[in-house]
């Protein structure tokens, strides 16, 4: 009996980093999920009932403390206990701005083009030439609100999460690639204020679920990636917490570790040739502001209002906004796609609808409609549509 528990202890001994990667894992997914789509009352209180049973994981972060953090910044069928709190959604508003009717100053670096129409999404597209100029930060944090069916969405992500783990651990590409693929396509319809309104495209949105799961196939697999993984995970086990609010000394390590990854993940991309494949043809600068945006985002809410704004100063995320006014010399033309009315400006060339994300030529004139008389601006490089009115087939030619 004794040199079987004595065996027994040695593989549990073994064993034990394995598990706590495990536990760690599951705490710090949970927790994101928690932070990120704000739990309905009775989710928040299972899960407080399940970790509060739970013995603590060295490095891993305090659930009980994030579910009570969670439960302050409220949720559905909750109302916040401190709305002003730091990590509260008021508290990150004012970080990032303080009023929703403003919008992210930004300038084209391909035509020049100021922005100055409002964006659909977090992605900001240029009024002069739709090229993809911006992401902002602000929008893909309120764009949780929208989340309809909270536990649809834990159900669908948790299970991706659990198959995009199995097959990375197998090195299969083909299966990860599939389940990627699953990803995108759920995080395009679940939050599609934080992706492209250009997703309303069925071109578009097969394109940018093509570019997204070839990146992620490349780097994820990738072994000295998958160093760097490590590495930023080492960093986030060292945070140090003072309450349920992080240190800032003990972040800048997590956030010089990401931004190795990502240094490292743009050369990996490049020798492949996937930003060719990118539906936006973005700039590095824009790509880098998603990922650096993708990255702040989890850790805001654990940030005190001078720490989010070094984060936000350190990541290149802090920006100017500017109210949003009429634009005086606006025209109103409609889309050859789905009907709705948009502003165009002079001397643009194309646009992006912001109702279902197809880019338009409003350098010509509007088109009539054979059939009905409406008028409707034709999308790019389209010779012909079918009329978002009465469906009959409108064709330049045929004018």
């Amino acid at each position: 009996m004794a040199l079987f528990g004595k065996k027994k202890h040695d593989e549990d001994k073994h064993s034990e980093p394995d598990a706590i990667t495990a536990r760690r894992d599951a705490a710090m997914q949970n927790a994101q999920e928690v932070m990120n789509r704000g739990p309905a009352a009775d989710e928040l209180e299972r899960a407080q009932q399940y970790w509060a049973n739970k013995p603590a994981v060295p490095g891993a972060p305090d659930m009980s403390a994030m579910l009570e953090r969670a439960k302050q910044m409220g949720g559905p069928g909750m109302a916040p206990t401190d709305a002003g709190a730091p990590g509260s959604p008021t508290w990150i508003d004012a970080v990032l701005h303080p009023q929703s009717d403003f919008m992210r100053q930004c300038t084209c670096d391909q035509c020049g083009g100021p922005k100055k129409l409002p964006s659909a999404s977090a992605y900001i597209y240029c009024d002069y030439c739709s090229a993809l100029v911006d992401y902002d930060l602000r929008v893909a944090i309120r764009s949780t609100d929208t989340i309809t069916d909270r536990t649809a969405y834990a159900a669908t992500f948790n299970g991706i999460g659990a198959r995009s783990r199995d097959a990375k651990a197998a090195g299969d590409r083909q299966a990860y690639a599939g389940v990627r693929r699953e990803f995108w396509d759920a995080w395009l319809t679940y939050t599609p204020s934080a992706a492209s309104h250009r997703a309303g495209d069925p071109n578009y949105r097969e394109a940018y679920i093509n570019f997204m799961t070839a990146g992620n196939v490349v780097t994820d697999l990738d072994p000295s990636y998958q160093a760097t993984e490590e590495q930023v995970k080492q960093a986030v086990m060292s945070l140090h917490r003072n309450g349920m609010m992080i240190e800032p000394d003990s972040l800048w390590p997590v956030l010089d570790a990401y931004i190795h990854q990502r240094e490292l993940a743009t050369g990996l991309l490049k020798a492949a040739g996937i930003p060719d494949q990118d539906p936006d043809h973005a700039s590095e600068a824009v790509r880098q502001r998603i990922s650096m945006s993708a990255m702040a985002q989890g850790w805001l809410t654990s940030l005190s209002p001078e720490a989010g704004e070094e984060l936000l100063t350190r990541t290149g995320l802090q920006g100017e906004y500017k109210k949003i006014e009429p634009v005086a010399d606006g025209v109103i033309r409609h889309c050859g796609k789905c009907g709705q009315e948009f502003a165009s400006l002079p001397g643009a060339k194309t646009a992006i609808c912001n109702s279902c994300g197809h880019q338009l030529d409003v350098g010509a004139a509007e088109w009539p409609c054979n059939g009905c008389g409406g008028l409707m601006t034709m999308p790019s490089g389209a010779t012909e549509t079918t009329c978002p009115y009465c469906k009959q087939l409108v064709s330049r030619a045929g004018r």
